[in-house]
Formats: structure tokens, C-alpha cells, sequence
């Protein structure tokens, strides 16, 4: 509540402070769900990869290449919100290893004990 209703000499501060105290229980939910983000720029995150892409290639050749680059791009992201590897997940879809379920059943039914690579 002290970090709330602090009072200064300046105006649009003492407007940010009354705005910040009407949500203050919202702004704590992180102290009882630590599982909760600190920021709200997941999406954002999520198309850093390709724009970073998109800078260093400049272009693509073609609409196939595009869409090839999408969908590498896609299965990295999606691995790592899994907590995959993802040459571990392509070697084990290449090979037909079949030691690591499709991310479809990963996402469905939760991340599973995987035996060492």
C-alpha cells in the first residue's frame, strides 16, 4: 500500500500512481501465481524469430521457400514452448525414430518422459 499512495510534486506522476493503485490486486496475481508471465509480450516473442529472418534473408525466392522458412520457424517455437529440443524433434522425424510423440499429442496430452537421444 506505501508504493500506492506515494505523493510527489509532480502531477502526471501522482496521475500514474492513482491509475497504478486502482490495479494493484491485478498487478500482484504474479506474487500468487508465479506461473504468470512478468510481461505480456508472448506474441510478440513469438515473431521475433521471423522478422529477425526476414531481415537477414531480405526476401524470399519463392512462395514455397516462404512457407518452408514458416514452417521450421513454427516447429522451433512450438518445441521450445514444449521444452524440445528441436534437432532432437527433426532427427527423430527423419530418421523415424519414433522415440518423441508429434507435438500434437505433446500438446494435447501434456510433455512426456523422454528416453535420452
Amino acid at each position: 500500500d506505501e508504493l500506492f499512495s506515494a505523493d510527489t510534486d509532480y502531477f502526471a506522476l501522482n496521475r500514474v500512481i492513482k491509475k497504478t493503485a486502482k490495479k494493484k490486486e491485478f498487478l500482484l496475481l504474479v506474487l500468487e501465481y508465479p506461473e504468470i508471465p512478468l510481461h505480456n509480450n508472448t506474441s510478440e516473442l513469438d515473431i521475433r524469430e521471423k522478422v529477425i529472418q526476414r531481415k537477414i534473408r531480405n526476401c524470399f525466392r519463392s512462395i514455397r521457400g516462404a512457407k518452408a522458412s514458416d514452417t521450421f520457424l513454427s516447429l522451433m517455437a512450438t518445441c521450445r514452448k514444449q521444452g524440445i529440443t528441436f534437432w532432437d524433434y527433426v532427427h527423430d522425424r527423419v530418421y523415424n525414430l519414433q522415440k518423441i510423440p508429434s507435438l500434437a499429442e505433446i500438446i494435447k496430452n501434456g510433455q512426456p518422459e523422454l528416453d535420452p537421444p
